[in-house]
């Protein structure tokens, strides 16, 4: 992953958190949830790229 997409994540991902603290106490699991799913669908998105760089060079 370059480094601009993960400073990006990293930036998406502390918006996300900081919404999702702000939720009222009846939905906040919602809202990790949902940072959770965030975080690991990038994640997933990143080893991709990653492995179809290392297979292209």
């Amino acid at each position: 992953m370059s480094v601009s997409a993960a400073r990006l994540f990293v930036k998406r991902h502390s918006e996300l958190k900081a919404l999702a603290d702000t939720l009222p106490v009846d939905i906040e699991g919602y809202g990790q949830r949902a940072t959770k799913d965030f975080v690991d669908k990038f994640d997933n998105l990143g080893s991709e790229v990653d492995n179809k760089s290392k297979n292209s060079s």
